[in-house]
Parts: C-alpha cells; structure tokens; sequence
C-alpha cells in the first residue's frame, strides 16, 4: 500500500509540474498574440507589461494570494508549502503542497494576462500593474473556488442575475447540458 501512495504522489506532483509548464508557455503565447495585435511602437511596451505581470503576479500570490486562497492551511508567505504535505499532516496529501504553488502561480499569472491582452494600448503601465497587484494578490484567490463552494456561487450568481429583463441571458456551468436560462428559469437541455 504504501508503495502505491509513494507512485501516486510522485505522478500527481509531476502532473502539477508539467501541467504548470504549459500553462506558463500559454502566458508566452499570449503575449506573442497581443504583440502580433498592436501596432509595432507598442509591441515593447506589450512584451515588457507582460514580463511585469509575471513578476508582480508571482509576488504578490506568494506574499498574500496563496494565504487567502488555502486560509485553512495557515499558509501566509508560504510558511504552508514548507513539507511535504504528508509528514505530520491530519489527512496526507497525494502531491507537494510547492507543486501546488506553482501550478496556481502560473495560473494566477496567465488569468493577468488574458487582461493585459483585453487592455492593451488601451491603459498606462503603471495603473495596469498597480491592478495586477489587486487582481492577482486578491480577487483572483478570493474568485477560485473550492468543490463544496461551487454550488452556493451559481446559487447567488443565478439570484442576483435575473431582474426579469429579456438581456437576462444564461450562464453555462460545466458541463454545457447544466445551463441555467435565467429570465424563463429553464434547466439543462431546455436551456440551451
């Protein structure tokens, strides 16, 4: 038995490496689409705005992010990602709690990107990092969700959505066969 944890933990950890890789070189290829899609004078400025977000998205995940977004494990300024997440612990992890970190890191980092590609040439560098350091030190790990949270979030999106105006629209929850018609209040299939 314990040789099949000791392969679980080394796979999930692995997977979380890779999978953190590819969501890094995502963040590359967006900054190459948004320098294709600006005029060439602000193609420096686009490329240098995205190696800033990775930089300040990084450190501010890091000082606070990770902290609010795992409060249950007491992890402000990394002290929850020291061990092993095993050694000591109540319910032992199937993967490195630092696996964990990075793979969120990327993501936090390529979340930025996808509105530094919304905002480009569009907003000056500086207001645009200064919202990187609130979208990825706070509103980015207070928006990711746990399982058990998921329901209660499309219960009060759903709620606050529907004024019972036609622009109402729908909101499509994964899989696509659970989608939510606000205005007529259908469910599933019927929805979409």
């Amino acid at each position: 038995m314990n040789e099949i944890f000791e392969l679980q933990y080394a796979l999930d950890t692995f997977y979380f490496l890779m999978c953190g890789a590819l969501v890094m070189w995502m963040a590359a290829g967006f900054s190459m689409l948004e320098a294709g899609l600006v005029r060439s004078k602000n193609t420096t400025e686009i490329l240098m705005k995205n190696i800033a977000l990775f930089a300040v998205a990084c450190t501010m995940y890091m000082v606070c992010g990770y902290h609010i977004m795992y409060a249950d494990l007491g992890a402000f300024f990394l002290s929850g990602i020291t061990g092993d997440g095993v050694t000591g612990a109540e319910e032992a992890a199937t993967y490195a709690p630092s696996a964990d970190f990075y793979f969120q890191v990327v993501f936090v980092a390529t979340a930025m990107s996808i509105v530094s590609g919304a905002v480009a040439e569009r907003m000056k560098l500086w207001a645009f990092l200064a919202f990187a350091v609130v979208m990825t030190g706070v509103i980015y790990p207070v928006v990711a969700l746990t399982d058990e949270m998921v329901e209660s979030a499309v219960e009060a999106i759903t709620k606050s959505a529907a004024t019972g105006k036609i622009g109402d629209g729908k909101i499509f929850i994964s899989p696509l066969d659970d989608a939510i018609r606000i205005r007529t209040g259908e469910t599933g299939s019927e929805a979409i």
